[in-house]
């Protein structure tokens, strides 16, 4: 009987875990295949450009808005244009808003074409530059090992912003 109750344990657990992964795989997004092509004997044949998502960078995209509260209520709303908003890696402080620098590392952070708010009408199809900085916590206007990168994007006349980033957690200030 000891047998018998091990094996039908072994043949459960086996069970679970089998299920278990194929459960989890049947939820990732990662498919591998961008493509699918035919290649000809004695001809040269053209794949085309293979697109994937870019593991590094991502886009974050949304608006800024002036309102009034009344007992946590809004009962105003304005558009904020030309409003710099801060993105800092998760968990930095961000304390003084001065020691914000340019820094002189080369970033690429142009976006052309995008709509940051989707089928809405307040923004469409703006070119955007996310700006690559430094918090210079002892202001001595150098790039030190300890200090932490900070980007920013200026808000366009409708508050709307579209900002380039590296893929990772963000706090935001405004």
């Amino acid at each position: 009987m000891g047998l018998l109750k091990k094996s039908v344990f072994f043949l459960v657990l086996t069970f679970v875990l089998v299920f278990s992964l194929l459960y989890v795989s049947s939820r990732t997004t990662f498919d591998p295949l961008t493509g699918y092509v035919v290649v000809q004997s004695g001809n040269s044949n053209d794949a085309g450009i293979q697109q994937r998502p870019n593991p590094a960078v991502g886009i974050l995209k949304g608006q800024v808005d002036n309102v009034i509260l009344d007992s946590n209520t809004v009962v105003d709303t304005e558009y904020a244009p030309n409003i710099v908003v801060y993105f800092i890696n998760e968990g930095s402080q961000l304390l003084d808003y001065n020691k914000v620098k340019r820094s002189s590392e080369d970033y690429r952070g142009a976006i052309n074409n995008i709509d940051s708010d989707g089928p809405s009408e307040r923004c469409s199809h703006q070119q955007y530059e996310t700006l690559l900085n430094y918090y210079d916590s002892n202001d001595n206007n150098q790039e030190d090992e300890e200090e932490f990168e900070v980007y920013t994007i200026t808000t366009d006349s409708n508050g709307c912003y579209a900002v380039r980033l590296p893929a990772t957690s963000y706090d935001i200030f405004i």
